[in-house]
Formats: C-alpha cells, sequence, structure tokens
C-alpha cells in the first residue's frame, strides 16, 4: 500500500492509514488495553500473539485488517465501531426497605482487539507529533497542565500513558507534601477537595468534538480538518447491540430509553477505550479554568488526578460558602455538557452519521457537576491532613511492600510476607476502629460534618488496605508450592461463596450476605485475588472456581441487574481461564531472524564473536540513525520490515531485543530477559561476554552508551578471557535489579575482577587468616539485600547499593598487599617490646653464662646451632605476630587507604570522588559503634545514605562466620603452625554453619487504641546455627546467656532443615531471666560469645539506634541465639586449643 514518501507532507488521512502508524498502535498495545479480559477468545490468542513483535507474518496480517477497518470508517460516514459496554460492580445503596435496596455499576467498554488498535491509529496523531520521525508532543498534549497528574500522555513508544502507578504516587505525595508546608507557614488557610459526578458518562461528545476541532483548526489543512472531523465522530460514536443493553438502560443511560429506538449509541466518553482517558483530560482543562477563574481560586496551589483535584486557598469558608461556591462551580460548568451550545457540531455529526444519533443523543443528560459537602470537602489548613495523621508509617511502608517484586529469594519473600500480615491486621483494627466511631457520632449528632476526617481517613486506609492485601496474598501464593482446598475455602469464605454440585449458593439471609459482601468488596481486591487464583491453578480446578465465580456474581446481583452475560466478573474470569492455556515466547522470532544472520559454521573465539558482533551494532546503528527507511522495499531481504521504522528508531528497547537475541545466539546463551546466563554448550562464560550480556539485558539500555563501551571492552585483553566464577553468577540478578545503571553494574563486575586476581593464589603473608576475597564479598551482597529487607528502615537508594557493593569487595583489600617488612623499624609500640626483647634475650644466650638460655664454651656446636636456632624462631614468630596482630588491626584503614591511592591503577575504572565514598565505607568495618550509629544523617534527602551503608557493611561482614570459608584439611595441616587466635577463629568457623536474620512480628494488645499508638514488636532473631553440642558448665565469660531447651516459637522460628534443633537464646538487652549459678554458663555460650564478641556489641547498638529512629509502629526488639545439634565430631586437640584459648 503506496503513500507519500516524505511524512511532513502526508496527510491525516494517509498518517493513519500507514502501515507504520498501524505498527506503532501494535507495539505499545499492552498499555491502552486497559480490560484484556473482555476480549473474546480469539482476540485472546491474537493478543497474546502480538506480544511478540518480531512476529512479522501476524504482524502483518493484522496490519492488513486494520487498514481495510481503518478506510472503511474513514470513508463510510456511517461505519462505526462496534463496541459492548460490561458492567462493573461498585456498589451497594440499601434503602428503607428492600425494595429499595440498589446495587451501582461502573460501565466498561471494550471493542474487538483490531477495532482497538484502529482507534489507537487515529489517537496517536492527536496526541504526538511523529512526522520528523521523532515523537514529540502534539498541540493537544502540549495543553496538559503542569498540576495534571493522571493520564498523561508518554513520549516512549512503549506506552501510550505515563503509568499510573507511578503518577498517582506522586500526585498523593505532592499534596501530602505542600499540605505540610501549609500546615506551617500559613500561606493558605483552606483545603478544598473536589469530586466529579459520574465523569466520563456526563462529558459531551459535543464539547470533546468542538474543543480539538477550535485548538486545532490553525494546523490542519482543509483536508485534514475534513479528515479530522470524521476521526472524532468515529472516536467519540459507537454502537451498542440492543441485547448488550437489555436490562441495563436505566444503569448506563440513567433513564429508561424508548423501545421504539432504532439504534442504541455509547453515552458521554467511553470508558474503558483507549481514546476515554486522553478525552476526558482535554474535558478537565476546561473544567480548571473554570475552578480557577472563580474569584476564591485565583490564588491558589491545585492538584489534579483525572476528575479528582485538590485545592488550596487564601480565604476562611464555612459550610454555607463552600455550598456556594459548589454551586458557583456547577454554574460555570454546566455549560460545557449543555448540548444546545453545539449546534454547528450537531450539524456537522448530523451530515456524518445522519439524524439517528443526534436525535438519541438530545435524549441524553450531559450534565458535568461536582458533588456537594461530601465526596466534595473543604476543612481549615490547620486541619488538613489530620485524615492522614499518624498514617505516615503506613504510607513508608507501601513503599517498602512495594518492592517486593525485587526481592532476590525465597527468604526475602517470608520477610515481607510476615510483616505485611502484621500491618494488615493493624489496618484491620483501624477499620473497625473508624466505622465504630463514624456510627457513634452519626447517633449522637445527625450533622454529617462531624465524620469528614474519620470518612476521609476509612477511605484513605481502605486504600492502603488493598494495596497490602493484594502483596500479602501475592507472596502467599509465591511461598506455596500449588494451591491447596484450604487456600480456595479460605477465599471463598472471605466472601461467603459456597459450592454445591457445580451451583453457588448464597446462605439463608440474602440480603444480610449481599450486604456483607459488598462491605468487603469495598475493603479487599475480590477481582485480583480470583485471577491469582485462577492463574496458579491447575486446569481442572480452575475452571471449577471460574464456573463458581460466575455463578456466584449472578446469584450475588440477581434482581439488580439486566442481561447477567453482559456482567464484569463473568467475562472477566472466563478470560483468565482461557489466558492459562496460552503462552508467549517474546524472543521466538526474533531468535529464528538473527539466527539466519549468523553463520552455521561460526568461530568459537571470543575475539571473532565480538567484532562479529561490533560490526553487526554499528550495521545497525547506521541504519538507526539515517533519514531512510531501514531497508528496501524487497521484503525477501528484509531483516525488519520498513513499517517497523519509526519503532526501530525511537524504542532504545527494541534495538536491546534484537541485540540481545543477536548476541546471546551467537555465544550459545539462552535468549531472553532473564538475568541468568545458561549455555547450550559446555563452553565457560567469558568476562567479556557477561560485561556485554549484563548490558543486553538491563530495561535502562541506552544504543549510544552500549556503543561506547563496546569499544571499550577488549576481548583481547587477558583479563576479560578469564572465566567467570559460579559466586558472580549468583549475584549478577541483584546488581541489575537493585543498582541498575548499566555502567555501574558494569563497574561492579570489572571490580570483582580485579578482588578475584588480587586473591586468585591466596595471601602471600597472612596465610593463617581466613579468605577475604571477592567468595567473601558475594557472600556479603547477598547477606545486605537480606538485612535490608529484614531492617526495612535501613532503605537505601540505587547509588547506595553501588557504592555498598563496591565496599563489599574491597574493604579488606589491604589484607592481600604484603606488608612492609620496613615498617616494623617505625618504632611503635609494640615493635619496640619485640625489639627490646631481642637485644635482652640476645644478651642472656652470648652472654656465656651457664644459664638454660644461654651458649658457654663447652657445649657441642650440635646444642649451641639448636638454641641459636631454637632463639631466632622465637624471635621469628614474634615478628610475625606483630605484622599478623597490625595487619588485623589496622586493614580497615590500610585498606582505604589503598582504595584511594588505587584510583589510577588497579580501580582507574571508578571516578575517584566515588572511591572517596567506597573507602568510607570501607573503612567504617573497622569503626567503634557509637562512630557509625552516633553520626548525624537524614538519609531521606541526602543523596548518598552513607549511614546505613556502614551499618550494612559491618553487620554483613560481622556474619561471615560459616564454615564455608576455611578448609579443614588446611586446618588439620597447619593447627599447630598457628598461633592461639588464629586457631580460635578457624575452629570457630569450622563448627558455625551459617547466621541467619530471621524477622517476626507481634501485634500489641492495644485493639481500642487508633493507629498511630498501636505497636507492631518487630523482633529480629539473628540465629547462629552450629554442628556440634558442648554444653558442660563453666565459669561464665558473660552476663548475657540463658539456656532454653526448646526455643519459643513465638520468638524463634527455625527452617525446616533446622527443626530438630535445640539452642541458647542470649540476654542482652537487661532480661533478668537465667539459668542455673549467676557465675556459671555452658561452655558452648561461652565460646560463641567470645568468638562473636564484636557482633553482639554491634546489636546491642543497632536495637537502641532502630527504636530511636524506627517509625512509632514498631518496637524492635533483637535477640542472638546459639542454634546447636550435635552432627559433627569434633577433633578433641582442635576442642583443648579453643578450651584453652576461652580460658587461660
Amino acid at each position: 500500500m503506496k503513500i507519500s514518501d516524505n511524512p511532513i507532507k502526508k496527510s491525516l488521512r494517509d498518517i493513519i492509514v500507514s502501515e507504520e502508524n498501524v505498527y506503532n498502535a501494535i507495539y505499545c498495545m499492552e498499555s491502552y488495553v486497559f480490560e484484556k479480559g473482555l476480549l473474546d477468545e480469539n482476540d485472546l490468542e491474537l493478543y497474546n500473539a502480538l506480544h511478540d513483535k518480531f512476529n512479522f507474518n501476524i504482524i502483518t496480517n493484522v496490519i492488513e485488517e486494520c487498514q481495510q477497518k481503518l478506510h472503511a470508517i474513514l470513508s463510510n460516514n456511517m461505519e462505526l465501531f462496534d463496541v459492548q459496554v460490561y458492567f462493573k460492580i461498585k456498589k451497594f445503596e440499601k434503602g428503607e426497605t428492600s425494595q429499595d435496596d440498589q446495587i451501582r455499576y461502573r460501565p466498561i467498554h471494550t471493542a474487538k482487539l483490531v477495532d482497538q488498535i484502529c482507534m489507537v491509529c487515529m489517537l496517536l496523531p492527536l496526541m504526538f507529533d511523529d512526522r520528523s520521525g521523532k515523537r514529540k508532543r502534539s498541540e493537544l498534549t502540549k495543553m496538559i497542565p503542569h498540576d495534571f497528574y493522571g493520564n498523561i500522555p508518554s513520549e516512549s513508544v512503549e506506552i501510550l500513558f505515563m503509568p499510573w502507578i507511578n503518577q498517582y504516587k506522586q500526585y498523593t505525595d505532592n499534596i501530602i507534601e505542600h499540605c505540610k508546608q501549609y500546615r506551617k507557614n500559613h500561606k493558605y488557610k483552606t483545603e478544598i477537595t473536589l469530586d466529579l459526578k459520574n465523569f466520563f458518562p456526563s462529558i459531551s461528545p459535543y464539547f470533546i468534538f468542538e474543543y480539538i476541532t477550535q485548538k486545532l483548526q490553525y494546523v490542519l489543512t482543509e483536508e485534514d480538518k475534513k479528515t479530522l472531523e470524521i476521526v472524532l465522530t468515529k472516536l467519540l460514536v459507537f454502537k451498542i447491540n440492543a441485547r448488550n443493553l437489555e436490562g441495563w438502560e436505566s444503569q448506563y443511560y440513567g433513564k429508561e430509553i424508548s423501545k421504539t429506538i432504532s439504534a442504541y449509541y455509547s453515552r458521554g466518553i467511553a470508558q474503558g477505550l483507549p481514546q476515554s482517558y486522553f478525552f476526558g483530560n482535554l474535558c478537565m482543562i476546561e473544567i480548571r479554568k473554570k475552578i480557577l477563574a472563580h474569584d476564591d481560586f485565583k490564588q491558589c496551589d491545585s492538584f489534579f488526578y483525572v476528575d479528582d483535584s485538590v485545592i488550596y486557598i487564601g480565604q476562611d469558608y464555612d459550610l454555607a460558602r463552600f455550598n456556594k461556591t459548589i454551586d458557583d462551580l456547577n454554574s460555570a460548568i454546566k455549560t460545557i455538557g449543555a448540548d444546545n451550545n453545539y449546534h454547528e457540531i450537531r450539524q456537522i455529526i448530523k451530515s456524518i452519521l445522519g439524524e439517528g444519533y443526534v436525535t438519541f443523543q438530545e435524549g441524553l443528560d450531559t450534565t458535568i457537576e461536582f458533588h456537594p459537602n461530601g465526596k466534595s470537602e473543604f476543612c481549615r489548613i490547620e486541619e488538613a491532613g489530620m485524615s492522614i495523621a499518624g498514617l505516615e508509617p503506613l504510607m513508608r511502608n507501601a513503599s517498602m511492600a512495594a518492592s517486593i517484586y525485587s526481592n532476590v529469594d525465597e527468604i526475602e519473600d517470608i520477610y515481607s510476607k510476615d510483616k505485611l500480615e502484621k500491618v494488615s491486621e493493624l489496618i484491620d483494627a483501624e477499620i473497625l476502629r473508624l466505622k465504630s466511631k463514624i456510627s457513634e457520632n452519626k447517633t449522637v449528632n445527625q450533622d454529617s460534618t462531624v465524620d469528614t476526617n474519620y470518612e476521609s481517613r476509612l477511605k484513605l486506609i481502605k486504600r492502603y488496605n488493598r494495596f497490602y492485601l493484594y502483596r500479602l496474598r501475592l507472596l502467599e501464593r509465591r511461598l506455596s508450592d500449588e494451591i491447596s482446598k484450604s487456600d480456595i475455602e479460605a477465599f471463598k469464605q472471605r466472601f461467603n461463596i459456597s459450592c454445591f454440585q457445580g451451583k453457588c449458593k448464597f446462605s439463608e439471609c440474602l440480603n444480610n450476605i449481599r450486604e456483607a459482601w459488598f462491605e468487603k468488596y469495598d475493603e479487599e481486591i475480590f477481582q485480583t485475588e480470583a485471577r491469582m487464583f485462577l492463574s496458579l491453578l491447575r486446569l481442572t480446578d480452575a475452571e471449577r472456581l471460574k464456573d463458581c465465580l460466575v455463578c456466584f456474581e449472578r446469584n450475588l446481583v440477581n434482581g439488580f441487574c439486566g442481561n447477567p452475560d453482559y456482567l464484569f466478573f463473568g467475562k472477566d474470569f472466563n478470560a483468565a481461564y482461557e489466558l492459562k492455556k496460552l503462552g508467549c515466547n517474546t524472543y521466538y522470532t526474533i531468535s529464528k531472524r538473527v539466527k539466519e544472520l549468523i553463520s552455521p559454521v561460526r568461530s568459537f573465539s571470543t575475539i571473532r564473536q565480538k567484532n562479529n558482533f561490533e560490526k553487526f551494532v554499528k550495521d545497525l546503528q547506521n541504519k538507526r540513525s539515517s533519514i531512510k527507511t531501514i531497508v528496501t522495499n524487497d521484503k525477501d531481504k528484509q531483516f525488519l520490515p520498513s513499517f517497523t521504522n519509526f519503532v526501530f528508531k525511537n524504542s532504545e528497547e527494541y534495538v536491546r531485543i534484537i541485540l540481545n537475541a543477536y548476541y546471546s545466539v551467537q555465544n550459545d546463551i539462552d535468549p531472553s530477559n532473564a538475568h541468568t546466563f545458561t549455555k547450550t554448550t559446555s563452553r565457560g562464560l567469558h568476562y567479556t561476554e557477561l560485561r556485554i550480556l549484563s548490558r543486553l539485558r538491563n530495561k535502562n539500555f541506552c544504543l549510544d552508551e552500549f556503543i561506547r563501551a563496546l569499544q571499550d571492552i577488549d576481548a583481547t585483553n587477558l583479563d576479560n578471557k578469564m572465566s567467570i566464577d559460579m559466586g558472580l553468577l549468583e549475584v549478577i540478578h541483584v546488581f541489575i535489579s537493585k543498582v541498575k545503571n548499566p555502567e555501574w553494574i558494569d563497574n561492579i563486575i570489572l571490580t570483582h575482577r580485579v578482588v578475584k586476581g588480587l586473591w586468585y593464589n591466596g595471601s602471600k603473608f597472612m596465610n593463617s587468616y581466613t579468605l577475604h576475597n571477592e567468595e567473601h564479598a558475594v557472600t556479603l551482597i547477598k547477606a545486605v539485600v537480606r538485612l535490608i529487607k529484614a531492617i526495612d528502615y535501613l532503605n537505601i537508594k540505587q547509588v547506595d547499593y553501588y557504592i555498598l557493593f563496591l565496599a563489599c569487595y574491597l574493604h579488606d583489600v589491604s589484607m592481600v598487599i604484603h606488608p612492609n617488612i620496613n615498617s616494623f623499624c617505625n618504632g611503635d609500640h609494640e615493635s619496640l617490646a619485640i625489639i627490646s626483647e631481642f637485644i635482652v634475650n640476645a644478651h642472656n644466650l652470648f652472654s656465656n653464662s651457664s644459664t638454660e638460655v644461654s651458649i658457654s664454651e663447652t657445649m657441642s656446636p650440635e646444642v649451641k646451632f639448636k638454641r641459636v636456632g631454637q632463639f631466632m624462631v622465637s624471635q621469628f614468630e614474634a615478628i610475625y605476630n606483630y605484622f599478623s596482630n597490625n595487619i588485623r588491626k589496622t586493614h580497615p584503614k590500610e585498606s582505604a587507604k589503598k582504595i584511594r591511592e588505587w584510583n589510577t591503577s588497579v580501580l582507574k575504572h571508578l571516578t575517584p570522588l566515588l572511591l572517596t565514598h567506597v573507602a568510607r565505607v570501607s573503612e567504617s568495618h573497622g569503626y567503634d559503634a557509637d562512630e557509625v550509629y552516633g553520626r548525624s544523617s537524614d538519609a531521606k534527602d541526602s543523596l548518598i545514605s552513607e549511614k546505613y551503608s556502614m551499618i550494612l557493611i559491618r553487620l554483613a561482614d560481622l556474619m561471615d562466620v560459616a564454615n564455608d570459608r576455611i578448609n579443614y584439611n588446611l586446618l588439620r595441616q597447619n593447627v599447630s603452625h598457628m598461633n592461639p587466635l588464629s586457631q580460635f577463629h578457624w575452629i570457630s568457623h569450622l563448627i558455625t554453619d551459617e547466621i541467619q536474620i530471621s524477622p517476626t512480628f507481634e501485634l500489641d494488645d492495644k485493639t481500642d487504641e487508633q493507629i498511630e499508638n498501636r505497636k507492631i514488636i518487630e523482633r529480629l532473631n539473628f540465629n547462629l546455627f552450629v554442628n556440634v553440642k558442648f554444653l558442660e558448665s563453666t565459669k561464665k565469660g558473660c552476663d548475657v546467656c540463658r539456656l532454653r531447651s526448646n526455643l519459643d516459637s513465638r520468638i524463634v522460628t527455625l527452617p525446616p532443615e533446622y527443626s530438630d534443633c535445640e539452642g541458647l537464646m542470649l540476654a542482652m538487652f537487661g532480661d533478668p531471666e537465667h539459668s542455673g549459678k549467676e557465675d556459671i554458663c555452658p561452655i558452648l555460650c561461652k565460646w560463641i560469645v567470645k568468638k562473636h564478641e564484636w557482633f553482639i556489641n554491634e546489636l546491642v547498638s543497632l536495637n537502641s539506634y532502630l527504636n530511636a529512629v524506627n517509625d512509632r509502629w514498631f518496637k524492635t526488639e533483637i535477640r542472638f541465639n546459639i542454634i546447636y545439634r550435635d552432627d559433627y565430631q569434633l577433633d578433641k586437640d582442635l576442642y583443648d586449643a579453643v578450651c584453652a584459648f576461652i580460658n587461660p
């Protein structure tokens, strides 16, 4: 289908029907098909297939079908898109009698998938100006004010609108922040909250039509103006099948419709279709103008999210003035919806569609108005925000809960789940308390304004409840091997659903059950949880549940609905079941395409592979920067069809997928977005490959930055040829999910390589130390991530992760460096003592006296040599121990010094400023606790949370004490040559399996208190697991231990592999309970306390810190528990060495 080659000169019609525009609409399809559950079975299959944006066989067919539909829509005046309306349960309104009860619904529109793609083809030129080859905002989009947050057009070709969840968070966060400011400075005196009634159905299509045509009258040619009139008509007006609205007329139109009409048409703006949200914002622009034109609002601060708004004004308000303002505003915006103001527009649409629609529209109410006092509210600035007072922890923990999607393993999921359960319990209790207060106030005082704060607070907390519940249910499902019958029954019980022989029924009292269900529906996540079950159940079980839910919905609304085939949940649950049968690999087609470009007989040389890949990348870049299309029109020679040209040139994600597929296939790695790299051959993965793949699997990909990085990777360099160790592969996904920035991740990989190289053969001098190499760093990185999840007050930013992970690698780096032997002559106290002792002993040795340590002339040469040799060995040991102790004591400071010094050599890939921060965090693991916990810090406002990073690296370092850091055979061969301190540390490692942090949560019993006065007791159990059992009594070396033969399961929850263990609980915070005599304790306790003295002191400091700074909901209790089992036979001489050390 040929059209003009110059996009700037293309007519609006040509742009709409062009292959490129249709592909653009297909490419962002997932972002605007808001209710895929309303698609029919064939469309669900097509929707699933179109996830693969490189399946050009299917896509070409869809493009041709869309072009045919668009030509019909634009050429045939009477041709309209067919839409269906589904009715989503909204609320239950209790009447004076049961006959007066009503169920309200929200009408949600849908259309065939191809039709929705066509609608977006017509919408894209209204939202964006793509004629230059770059995505730019259109004239209409430029008009959207700065204080609008909802449904903002996105200039990314992947999505049509900015993600709502980010935008709504920004909206609420900004309101809260400004409210706090105005309460302090009194710049404004009153907060006004406005809410529009029945917004989308009340918008007049004539208004949208006139608004757009007027705003674009100087932008379009006469030909394009005619096209625009048709486009707007077809995006605003839809026919609806009469069967669809059977029994629903009053719900949909707000009144009964004459049975004599020939056709049913859509009302207002068809909510659910892609264009409705853009058109809604255009209407809100005019409403905003009317609001700000009011005398009381001319000096104000305003925030708009679709039809909701919050405005701060400088006037004092009372109820009478507020009601008058609402009346004034309703009078002002009434003209927007009055169809009699649009005579000319009616004539234009009449000329396109004929008389039928115009006549039909005349009978509909298009009056936009604000809710009176109730949903629209006002309050003095001093009282503003009272509905959220005390809920700050709820908001902060909501952002923490949102991070469950970046959990890296099951342990993190368990931490999150346990905490969410208690937060949800706390919210449930607050909901009950607020309902009770509202009920009490209404009984005492009929003036509903008395309840404003309670009502607002209840509405807000219910919103958060849904947020928390969804994440809790998700975690419950992720942690289950499969969904059990009890899970399903619990779900049904929550919503009063029961099944019998495939049919659902209510309990006896239907009305009471219905009312109770709506109460629950308002607070719970019925649809989301049901979808979750349907997606995870086996097919036969999912079908049974789906049938049950569909039947239940029909029973629930029986007598309060029209044609039940158009109930929303029934359609949605059927679609969720059908989606279970479908699957799609987005890399399937592109992988096949790149295989055709790669020689089947290819070299396994990393250098040649990189050179071939660089050539492919360069070729792709040249095509991308060219003003011409990607390839010729010879479809047999195309790698990418010409209709992909705009997406190819504007989407970094599109290019990333192509390059990822090419490089993965070329190097025998499974092509995907996963952060695991599995080769299909026996060849190992090299640093060159990992460095490239870590960028290609990162959503923050940028082609220009990638090309520069690719050029910097020298595949001939021996370091880049090194094979990747498994430790790095274990944490690469952590780097990508937490650090995100591709350049930073590459720098961490390089740092891993540097540290591995430095420690490759171990420390050349201090061989009695446990390893502090890259394996130690990987363990610390894993521990840091779990610590942050368990102690989520220590919430850090991307840059903090970057600095902290680098510090995990570099904090011990000086320990691998051979010490300067001449530093022994510097004259410090320890070296002077050794030298003094040497002088005395040497004098005694050669004094020619008859003492046991001297040499006499009568001795044989053999005895003389032996005695001198013994003397030399003793001095060597003294000097060796000097350096050993000195390195142990000074290595944090020395490592920080090396980090700074190496900015032009070993660590030249890192900037000096960055290394300054890394050095400080690294050095902190040797600080006294007061130096860290006593630091002033405002992590929320600081760019870098250095204090939190210091706390985390100290904890992680102290927790890496397991037996995988030492080797028994090496210990056995060298133990007699070690000094007592090294012996003690090595043997202590040998008996230690791991340290785990295990949070548990308990809610206080103050059930009548409001939420801000409640406490969640957060118990952070640091559990040390040892494989030996030594409980003989010994003289106590501490005053913190107490013995429990059976651990309290309410306090300590053990993982399954340790379920048969016993333990010692340390009472570190003044717990008076001790077992036995005060001056004795089990030797195992004394041993562990001696080994972990620094760690225990650290936990004491952490406990004090968290209780001083944590939010008001949480009281922290930290416990250190020794969990033991008797399954390792420690060599007797090793046990004796420990006893000698702890009982000198």
